[in-house]
């Protein structure tokens, strides 16, 4: 089974599989038409704006199968299915068609979730907000706790899913050189065979400078160079 997924803007994505569709932290962007036949579910990984918007409804209001994964920190109501997760919780659901979905989540660097989903033996994982928050005007002994904490969250979801199909992973152009640090742990604690980076601020470039760096040359012809919202990938 080949999954197709859409970069639609910041952190959110869109996959679409035989079965059914997910979308992954909508906050703005355009939405491409999709199958009136397939179930759809909206993750939120947590309430900041940029992650979740409840205008999603709008966006959706002409889909009857539609079914949301949250944040426990969301608050939301819409008349759809609507499942809550807190950190370190699991659920299972369903693609519309029989075959078992499940989520499990991780506790995030931030605010609310990291997600990761295992369906028709494979592991996606969405970060959310989870990453190696380290800022220049943070002192050293926080930065270096943020450092200690995210590396052992990495643990715990290496430990869930040895081996990760797709990540999401953030590559957050304000971090300036320290901005790749999260990524380079995930994929030297965790790895996946396939990376998208997100939350780029429009900062596109950032990619291939990242691809580029000496630091992921190991894993760099695994990351997906986003270029435009609205961009496909079609994964095998």
């Amino acid at each position: 089974m080949g999954m197709k997924v859409t970069y639609i803007k910041h952190s959110c994505f869109l996959i679409e599989w035989d079965e059914c569709v997910w979308i992954f932290d909508y906050w703005k962007g355009r939405l491409p038409e999709l199958d009136r036949g397939k179930k759809i579910i909206v993750f939120g990984s947590h309430c900041h704006d940029d992650h979740f918007n409840p205008d999603i409804v709008k966006a959706l209001k002409d889909y009857s199968n539609v079914e949301y994964v949250l944040s426990d920190d969301i608050r939301f109501r819409d008349e759809k299915k609507i499942i809550r997760l807190a950190p370190g919780e699991c659920c299972e659901t369903d693609d519309g068609a029989g075959n078992s979905i499940m989520v499990r989540t991780f506790e995030s660097t931030d605010c609310g979730v990291a997600f990761l989903v295992a369906y028709q033996s494979r592991n996606i994982y969405h970060a959310g907000d989870l990453n190696c928050w380290v800022w220049k005007e943070d002192n050293e002994e926080e930065n270096r706790m943020m450092e200690n904490t995210y590396q052992k969250i990495l643990a715990r979801i290496k430990e869930a899913a040895p081996a990760i199909d797709v990540a999401f992973l953030p590559l957050d152009s304000r971090q300036e050189e320290w901005s790749a640090k999260g990524i380079n742990a995930f994929m030297e604690a965790v790895d996946a065979k396939t990376v998208f980076p997100m939350h780029f601020w429009k900062k596109y470039e950032i990619i291939e400078h990242l691809k580029a760096s000496e630091e992921a040359k190991a894993y760099a012809d695994r990351v997906m160079s986003i270029q435009e919202e609205g961009q496909n990938f079609e994964l095998a």
